[in-house]
């Protein structure tokens, strides 16, 4: 299954085999950001600039359940959590999954069946606009306008809880398009595309990084995601098209 997500308010779900388009998902009214697939694909999530995540079931193609966020801030981007030991860490112990909805203006943690809450930004960052986050290493990475990337253990969302490690990068003063995690390292990409791989370590409740690889090219268009496999890196964006490391 192929789950494609479209500035026009839809959700397209595919065929991998055959490229048929059984099921197109509508219900959100402006472009959807984030989609993310439940266990074997009977359901899905997807996350809207409309400030909204829905949860889909893909055979009825229907609309099923709908969670709003506080003042309907833009999402941007959708992480599921779904590791039990790190919803008890959370202070969410029964929950099966709770989502992180990125804003410009923060994180919205939201699970799913208690009342959720908002983590503003850190104060000295400009508007958010990537996330990533580690298993590994628990830690949460948010890119900003400013160029500026803050990284915090997934502790520190909590109201009132622990805070943990914390550190602010800044790579360059381009805005941070996109960031993800690929075993121990941060994989970033910025508006000016500057595509590099950074060495993440926790010593001491101290994060440490380095920038272990500077990718090749696109020095002067955006890279808006990233995958990895098969030994090697992937990213794309803009005019630049798919470019393997």
């Amino acid at each position: 299954m192929i789950l494609t997500a479209s500035s026009d308010f839809t959700i397209r779900i595919f065929a991998a085999a055959d490229g048929l388009n059984p099921r197109t998902l509508k219900g959100h009214t402006r472009a959807i950001t984030s989609t993310h697939i439940i266990g074997v694909g009977k359901k899905v999530l997807s996350a809207s600039k409309d400030g909204t995540i829905r949860l889909w079931n893909v055979g009825e193609g229907k609309e099923i359940q709908k969670w709003s966020i506080e003042r309907k801030r833009s999402i941007e981007r959708l992480i599921v959590l779904e590791d039990p030991d790190v919803l008890a860490s959370l202070g969410m112990e029964g929950e099966d999954i709770i989502m992180l909805a990125s804003t410009k203006d923060g994180v919205a943690v939201v699970p799913w069946t208690k009342p959720g809450w908002f983590v503003p930004k850190h104060e000295e960052v400009g508007h958010q606009i990537s996330m990533a986050y580690s298993p590994t290493h628990r830690l949460l990475a948010t890119g900003h306008s400013d160029g500026i990337i803050h990284l915090r253990s997934l502790a520190s969302l909590p109201p009132n809880g622990p805070m943990g490690p914390t550190k602010l990068f800044r790579r360059s003063e381009s805005p941070i398009y996109s960031l993800s995690f690929a075993s121990s390292d941060l994989l970033l990409g910025t508006s000016a595309g500057l595509p590099c791989r950074i060495g993440v370590e926790i010593k001491d409740e101290t994060i440490k990084l380095e920038v272990k690889d500077e990718y090749a090219g696109w020095e002067a268009t955006g890279v808006e995601c990233w995958t990895e496999g098969n030994g090697s890196v992937w990213c794309a964006g803009g005019e630049g098209g798919i470019r393997r490391y």
